[in-house]
């Protein structure tokens, strides 16, 4: 007797959520995200440093491709990069950008193989992308 209550209480539940869960529709990507697929898609930069209170400065090269993940929420990227040895030289990275409803901006999280983290917040207008942040390079701080 206790046996079949306690089947038939198991069988309510487990009908009971898969009812719910049937009736849940899944979230959708904000309108904005959208945007990002300016940054899909692979990669390759090249810049010059230049002199500073971080050394002499040199020639910055970085490689590397972004795809959206499942969902289409982030945009995930797996890169390579070179850089001056005052800097951090080379490495390899992950990033993942993707857009914050509550604050209206489009954020960027990475992380390096020298143990960087370096978080960052952009915003378009019309054309133009900016992305503001901060990286600590031997306990400077760089913007």
């Amino acid at each position: 007797m206790q046996r079949t209550r306690l089947t038939t209480l198991i069988l309510i539940v487990t009908l009971t959520s898969v009812a719910t869960a049937a009736q849940m529709t899944p979230p959708t990507p904000a309108p904005e995200l959208k945007k990002l697929d300016y940054f899909n898609g692979t990669w390759s930069t090249e810049a010059t440093i230049p002199a500073g209170p971080w050394g002499s400065g040199g020639k910055f090269t970085a490689s590397g491709t972004n795809e959206w993940m499942r969902g289409d929420f982030f945009l995930v990227g797996h890169s390579d990069f070179a850089s001056p040895a005052e800097l951090g030289g080379s490495g390899t990275a992950i990033s993942i950008i993707a857009y914050a409803s509550d604050k209206k901006v489009y954020t960027e999280e990475r992380f390096d193989s020298n143990g960087h983290r370096e978080l960052r917040t952009g915003t378009l207008n019309g054309d133009t992308w900016t992305w503001i942040g901060e990286n600590n390079y031997g306990g400077m701080t760089i913007q």
